[in-house]
């Protein structure tokens, strides 16, 4: 009975009480006598608990790796396939988020490999979800593309509510937030701003709480890379949800997108706070996934208050991060970024920072990251520009910027262009 009401509560979003409804179950379990048949009981509830967790106290919470933790001893002594492989997709979903990509990728490719084996469809998607999210925030964006589609593609076209109950989250959600991402990275900003608007809808039809919050942050990714979209308050509205549901995870994250979007559009200071809170949340739950790469909006808004030092302190912590955990996806924009801090200095460094644009330029090329290959683009042609180096900023500029044909009317891309029709304007009348 406890079981079947933390079913319910779950369902609709009381994460909460669904947890108390479990764990009254499992006190139930642990005082009953053992057998197989109970041991089975108490490992679907333990992995029915750890879903529950991750929407109450995040992914990377010690109330949910412990929850999961039992789940896997039992699964062990059990040796159920099918929750086996709940298992270990879950202990993948933990590392991820906890930020740990090496530790994620071990688990995405065991439970590619369990499902594989098994030729489940289902499973198939969770776990062609996990390594194409894994790939991508490691930075092998086309690698990571293979392996979100394959999910989509298998997941199909009707609402699969049955997969969120089972998994703790709708992986259509997950994986068409996952290409939002990479498609921004690699510049097809438009497609990503449909997908995301799409992606928010469809969370909206799951009646689920958790997910909506999910469809709300996808929305404001794509924001923060200047691109303006039909729902301009996804921010607040998401934040709003996640603080009514105590969603920690997404009242982390969206906050910190919130004061990425105000810095990007000039509010500096609200943005700095807002981002800061948002870092605080995702410290607190252990959660470190993307702090790298949301970081560079932390350092520029701290280089356009006029304080380079605090900038340049966020893009060395940063930068470690990413190399600890593997998060290699930041690593042009972050270069990018301290470029234009070593310019802002009251003393400025135009050798270390022509050498970090020509750093970034050449990780974004090699992870074909278009975008960041054309923020550092941009910024090493502005520079040259003032050199007098005029034809080789022109050279180096034009190509990437008449690659793109969408997003055009981005802050990143209006920027480009400028630079680009001033060059070619002295160019052309030199006088």
């Amino acid at each position: 009975w406890w079981q079947r009401a933390g079913e319910r509560a779950y369902g609709r979003g009381a994460s909460d009480e669904a947890v108390r409804h479990y764990q009254h179950a499992l006190r139930m379990a642990a005082d009953a006598s053992s057998s197989l048949a109970l041991d089975k009981a108490a490992l679907n509830l333990w992995v029915a608990l750890g879903n529950a967790l991750i929407h109450a106290q995040g992914w990377s919470a010690p109330d949910t790796a412990q929850a999961f933790k039992e789940a896997r001893l039992l699964s062990d002594r059990i040796g159920d396939p099918l929750t086996n492989f709940r298992v270990i997709f879950a202990n993948w979903a933990t590392a991820f988020i906890r930020g740990d990509l090496k530790e994620g990728l071990i688990f995405a490719k065991r439970s590619l490999q369990y499902a594989s084996e098994l030729n489940n469809s289902d499973l198939l998607i969770n776990a062609h979800s996990g390594m194409g999210h894994t790939l991508s925030a490691s930075g092998k964006f086309v690698d990571g593309l293979t392996h979100l589609k394959e999910a989509l593609k298998l997941y199909g076209p009707d609402l699969r509510r049955d997969l969120l109950m089972r998994f703790g989250r709708d992986p259509k959600v997950s994986v068409t937030q996952a290409l939002v991402q990479s498609l921004c990275h690699m510049g097809y900003l438009d497609q990503a701003t449909t997908m995301a608007l799409d992606t928010l809808e469809f969370s909206k039809r799951l009646a689920h709480p958790f997910m909506a919050a999910w469809g709300y942050y996808t929305v404001c990714f794509v924001q923060t890379y200047g691109k303006a979209t039909d729902l301009p308050e996804a921010a607040k509205i998401g934040i709003a949800l996640a603080e009514e549901q105590a969603f920690p995870s997404w009242i982390g994250w969206i906050r910190a997108q919130h004061g990425a979007i105000l810095i990007e559009s000039g509010n500096v200071g609200e943005g700095i706070s807002m981002m800061e809170q948002g870092f605080e949340t995702m410290r607190s739950i252990g959660a470190r996934l993307y702090v790298p790469l949301l970081s560079r909006h932390l350092a520029k808004g701290y280089r356009l208050r006029g304080d380079p030092e605090t900038a340049m302190k966020v893009l060395t912590h940063a930068l470690e991060l990413a190399n600890e955990l593997g998060q290699y996806n930041c690593l042009a924009a972050l270069a990018c970024e301290e470029g234009d801090v070593w310019l802002a200095r009251s003393s400025p460094d135009v050798q270390r920072a022509q050498s970090c644009f020509l750093r970034a330029i050449e990780i974004a090329s090699e992870q074909q990251a278009r975008f960041f290959e054309l923020q550092a683009c941009a910024s090493l042609a502005r520079l040259w520009g003032s050199q007098g180096k005029r034809r080789e900023a022109c050279d180096l500029l034009a190509p990437v910027y008449e690659w793109f044909s969408e997003g055009l009317d981005t802050r990143t891309l209006i920027e480009a262009k400028g630079v680009l029709d001033e060059l070619r304007c002295i160019l052309q009348c030199p006088h």
